[in-house]
């Protein structure tokens, strides 16, 4: 008998000698294999290819049972009682055991439970961490504040000397206005001998929301990462920089008062330089309308220029590329609008009233009491000098001869 492992499912199959280098079909998997051809063979069978085409075998022989290529299921011959083949049952003595095939997934198991434990461990952290950089705040209605001017000077930028000034110069003579048809607010480059001044300022129909971050976690992570913030608005502000300079120092000489991507040397120069780090990796998203930061407050809070009636905004980080620091979380600014007081009614006429006299001062008193104490003095004097008039009026006369 030769013995043989089915090379697709392991099966154990055992057919007669005379069957080796025959064809057929696992009786189990249907797999199209080869026989054998060793007496006895434990080997497993090859799989039926067509480069392996074994000669053809004649099946004459009444004494050796025939192959049948397709199923090995043939009956026993004439003289032969056995099977041509068979399945061995598995842990039967004496007969091969049939190759276990180890399952992968039993020892991937333990790396996969602790790959999801760990990857879930990670995105609680992240989430609770955006929990905490994703606030609702207030946002305060504001008169448009004095926002500083931002400045360009000869040395944020990397360009020869000559063409700065030649650039600084012009916008000296005459304001370059950096409009958008978008933004709610106007940007102009002006000059002075530092070097190119920004001006901002919003639109007409414009209103100024101050967002404080006090008191918040996105305060602490503004503050952790402001070196980060930054120095990417730094280099933001000398690439779009130079790049400016270049181009409009092209324009000066070819006459043109026009250059390509003034919308770059708006977001990322102009308005870079008239607010921090963080204000710069920032914009309010109020629907699909997106606006810069304008300003940014002595102690750090935020000022954008929204449209009237705006009932809130949301503040997302911007995509300045892969190397800025980002800001992963979402404020949600709930606008403060100012409630409008009724007019209050006139207030009624009143009668005029004389203005009262001023108290006087102590010397003034001290004057006063001492004329009132002559006058009383004097008025005294004149009474007595009346009384004895009168009394020498009364007095009888006495004539001579009375004497």
């Amino acid at each position: 008998m030769i013995e043989f492992n089915c090379p697709a499912c392991q099966a154990l199959i055992q057919v007669a000698e005379g069957a080796g280098g025959k064809k057929g079909s696992c009786p189990q998997c249907r797999e199209k294999l080869i026989v054998p051809t060793q007496s006895g063979s434990r080997s497993s069978a090859s799989p039926h290819e067509s480069e392996m085409s074994p000669p053809a075998v004649e099946f004459q022989s009444a004494t050796e049972p025939a192959f049948d290529e397709l199923t090995f299921n043939v009956g026993p011959s004439s003289g032969n009682t056995d099977p041509i083949i068979q399945i061995v049952p598995p842990g039967k003595s004496g007969r091969v055991k049939r190759k276990q095939r180890r399952s992968s997934m039993g020892g991937l198991l333990v790396p996969i439970l602790c790959a999801g434990v760990l990857f879930g461990f990670i995105g609680w952290y992240f989430i609770q961490g955006n929990v905490g950089l994703s606030p609702e705040i207030a946002g305060q209605v504001v008169e448009v504040p004095n926002i500083s001017p931002g400045l360009i000077s000869r040395g944020d930028v990397s360009v020869e000397a000559e063409v700065f000034e030649k650039v600084r110069a012009s916008l000296q003579l005459e304001e370059l206005a950096l409009v958008s048809s978008t933004h709610l607010a106007d940007v102009i480059l002006t000059a002075q001998s530092s070097g190119i001044v920004v001006k901002v300022k919003p639109v007409p129909e414009a209103i100024c929301v101050r967002v404080s971050l006090e008191g918040t976690d996105v305060a602490d992570y503004v503050s952790d990462h402001a070196k980060e913030f930054n120095q990417f608005r730094m280099q933001q502000i000398q690439n779009a920089a130079n790049q400016f300079v270049m181009e409009w120092s092209s324009a000066i000489d070819k006459g043109e008062k026009q250059i390509p991507n003034l919308a770059d040397v708006r977001d990322h120069m102009a308005l870079a330089s008239v607010v921090s780090g963080f204000g710069y990796h920032v914009l309010a998203w109020d629907g699909t309308t997106a606006s810069p930061c304008v300003g940014v407050g002595s102690s750090g809070e935020l000022f954008f220029f929204v449209r009237p009636g705006t009932k809130s905004f949301v503040i997302r980080g911007r995509d300045v590329g892969d190397e800025s620091p980002g800001f992963p979380g979402e404020i949600v600014v709930k606008i403060d609008h100012p409630t409008k007081q009724s007019p209050q009614p006139a207030p009624a006429e009143l009668p005029i009233e004389e203005p009262e006299t001023e108290p006087e001062s102590m010397m003034e008193q001290e004057e006063s009491s001492f004329q009132e104490e002559t006058d009383t003095e004097f008025s005294g004097n004149i009474k007595k000098l009346m009384k004895m008039k009168e009394m020498k009026d009364e007095k009888p006369m006495m004539k001579p001869d009375e004497k």
